[in-house]
């Protein structure tokens, strides 16, 4: 039996297995169903592909780091800075790529999780930590006729790297955080693009740029610079937050901000007519772009709000019977993404323990094996070398 089994080889699993290795813990291994690091950047490699929360904010408190090329970090950087981790911190030898987890039960006798892998091997540990994204598997949505479609169907996180848009007519289905990118990447060469929205996100300015030499080198070099920097930025969101929490003045404000982007880069009141939310902003996840709403206006650009019908061999039919020529389709919606292990077909809950009659699938398993899988939860490293969860 090892102490810790890790699950996944994101950001959150790799910062559990660094804060294990620096704590002085070596018994314990994390399981990656891939062949390399990263989990969503390395999964995600669409053009544009790139982070909404600032450069100096998305790494480690305890690796910063101070030479981003831009004021938000593309996908390639994050990548390399993840992998960077694995090696400075010892943490490659405790991977085991290809290796996807299916089920884990909780074993009341042994207080234990037996965590089986897709090969039949079982791994018994007395501790489990999920370090899945929500939105680790894409899902296609269910379109009448989309298996008939004659070009290719992809979606954002599994995008063909073979693919070249240019002169293509290309249809993209869903407005999130994805598609937001990926229009403005491709839309230029493109020979048509057509983008069915089914409601409109709130948007505000991302005030994205590439980040100076005189900027790197303070950072690097000037002591608390950095941690200045990054101070800064992280209560500046904080204080946004009050917004979602009550305070309604400074959502007010930020849908005010929001709107006022709209009107400056969209001259068309047609089309800031079909842009503009219809629900309070905080409802829907809030998105950053500066050059979004510039891409809907292209000439190449058609964006579509009725509802999707079917799709033909070569069209896309709206509800209003309107056929939209396509070569190629991309399904960009997140919000439709989930989790594989949660909803794994062997098992009707990730923590199972013994089947008694009678008894639901919580309450088989004990107060302990569920708290490791709440969405709230630390770890407590003690210097003996032990783990224990608070909740």
């Amino acid at each position: 039996m090892i102490d810790v089994v890790i699950v996944g080889t994101g950001f959150a699993g790799i910062g559990m297995a660094i804060a294990l290795r620096r704590a002085g813990m070596h018994s314990f291994i994390v399981l990656e169903r891939a062949d390399d690091v990263g989990g969503t950047w390395r999964d995600n490699r669409y053009p544009g592909c790139a982070c909404d929360i600032p450069s100096m904010l998305y790494s480690f408190s305890f690796e910063t780091k101070t030479d981003w090329t831009r004021a938000f970090p593309p996908q390639s950087e994050i990548w390399d800075y993840l992998r960077t981790c694995v090696a400075k911190y010892g943490v490659a030898p405790h991977i085991r790529f290809k290796s996807e987890v299916t089920e884990a039960r909780y074993d009341e006798r042994l207080r234990a999780w037996n965590v089986t892998l897709r090969s039949g091997e079982t791994i018994v540990a007395r501790v489990l930590v999920s370090g899945m994204g929500g939105l680790s598997n894409p899902m296609i949505p269910d379109i009448p006729g989309l298996q008939t479609f004659a070009g290719s169907v992809f979606h954002s996180a599994a995008w063909h790297e073979s693919f070249d848009p240019a002169g293509k007519r290309i249809a993209v289905i869903g407005t999130g955080a994805s598609a937001i990118q990926i229009v403005p990447a491709i839309a230029p060469v493109a020979a048509h693009l057509t983008l069915f929205q089914r409601t409109p996100p709130w948007i505000i300015p991302r005030f994205d740029r590439p980040t100076t030499v005189r900027e790197r080198l303070l950072r690097r070099f000037v002591p608390g610079y950095a941690w200045l920097v990054r101070q800064s930025m992280y209560w500046l969101r904080e204080f946004r937050a009050l917004g979602f929490i009550g305070n309604t003045k400074i959502l007010a404000l930020a849908q005010r901000i929001a709107l006022r982007h709209l009107h400056a880069q969209v001259q068309s009141a047609d089309l800031r007519a079909r842009l503009t939310p219809a629900y309070h902003m905080g409802c829907k996840r809030i998105l950053l772009s500066d050059d979004y709403y510039p891409a809907l206006c292209r000439d190449n650009v058609m964006l579509v709000t009725k509802p999707i019908r079917e799709v033909r061999a070569r069209t896309i039919v709206t509800h209003d019977g309107a056929e939209h020529e396509v070569e190629r389709s991309f399904l960009p919606p997140a919000s439709e993404r989930r989790n594989s292990f949660r909803r794994s077909k062997s098992t009707d809950d990730i923590a199972r323990a013994s089947k008694k009659p009678g008894l639901t699938a919580p309450d088989r398993t004990s107060a302990s094996a569920r708290a490791v899988f709440r969405t709230s939860f630390s770890w407590s490293v003690r210097t003996q070398a032990s783990v224990t969860t608070r909740w």
